[in-house]
């Protein structure tokens, strides 16, 4: 119900129908109980979009935010802040919250969330991510110093040539590592005396400085989660305001990540006969391929999942 109603504005109910395995009368549905549908409402102006920008990622109350909305019911503000690529203010993090993030993700991951109601799955992987926390189980091994050592040698290779160096990580995981390796070894060069490629940069256009800030966890989530896929560009922009297209190229090859090519006839033959019986495992025939980008091109073709 969440999914349908932060994303039922930007996807539609065919897409949506794919992506949580409902058909697309059930989404609609639940879009129309949930008063999130685009009815009469009048399009966001930019005075009503620029009081998102300036108080939803702030302290201020929801209370607060709404009675500057006149007019907008929740549910619109909610789709409109994400829309925007805005978020709500994480709350802060108690002690046995913390307690549970330590003891539970390196075994669990991302899935600790059941055991933390109310928090998503990227505020919890942010989270482990600033306490140095790693999930370790299944492929994700502990790595350490030899590896370290290894990945630093080859860190210009690809990461297919790296799968070869090391067949028990999964791609996410040296996607990871490499930009952590990158990110150490310009905090390095940084003590050195040198600038952090990392850090924020100034740059000068006429007389006037340009400060670009350093990217933050949540951002480079929207990169891992979409831009392998077939969304396009305007809509990843959209969800990181602020950011440059050649900042978010530059971002996306940093952290290894690489915009969906055509589909061979292969693999489109692949989809049609394997998808309806299978699903997404159909992945494991499509190597290269990710989840997502299997669902939105069986989307696409209209070829749907048969559950017997």
């Amino acid at each position: 119900m969440n999914f349908v109603e932060m994303h039922y504005l930007s996807m539609g109910p065919e897409l949506i129908s794919f992506m949580l395995g409902r058909s697309a009368v059930a989404v609609l549905s639940m879009a129309k109980k949930l008063k999130c549908m685009p009815k009469r409402a009048p399009a966001w102006s930019y005075d009503e979009k620029n009081i998102l920008y300036q108080y939803y990622q702030t302290s201020t109350t929801m209370q607060e935010i709404m009675a500057m909305l006149p007019g907008r019911a929740k549910t619109s503000v909610f789709t409109m802040a994400k829309v925007l690529g805005l978020s709500r203010p994480s709350p802060l993090w108690s002690p046995g919250e913390i307690q549970i993030l330590k003891r539970y993700y390196p075994s669990e991951g991302k899935s600790v969330i059941r055991r933390l109601p109310g928090r998503s799955t990227n505020t919890v992987a942010s989270k482990a991510s600033e306490l140095g926390i790693r999930f370790e189980n299944g492929d994700h091994h502990p790595w350490n110093e030899d590896d370290w050592d290894k990945l630093q040698r080859h860190q210009n290779e690809s990461i297919i040539a790296l799968r070869r160096l090391f067949p028990e990580r999964s791609k996410a995981s040296l996607r990871t590592a490499k930009y952590h390796l990158k990110k150490r070894l310009a905090e390095n060069t940084n003590k050195a005396g040198n600038i952090s490629a990392d850090t924020t940069r100034t740059g000068m256009s006429g007389k006037n400085k340009i400060k670009v800030s350093r990217w933050t966890d949540a951002e480079k989530n929207v990169l891992i989660t979409w831009y392998e896929t077939n969304m396009p560009m305007t809509q990843i922009l959209q969800m990181l305001p602020g950011r440059a297209k050649k900042s978010v190229f530059a971002m996306a090859e940093t952290l290894e990540l690489i915009r969906p090519v055509g589909w061979s006839p292969e693999e489109l033959e692949v989809l049609k006969v394997w998808y309806p019986s299978e699903g997404g495992l159909v992945k494991k025939r499509l190597p290269g391929r990710t989840a997502n980008a299997i669902r939105i091109k069986a989307w696409e073709l209209k070829i749907r999942r048969e559950r017997g």
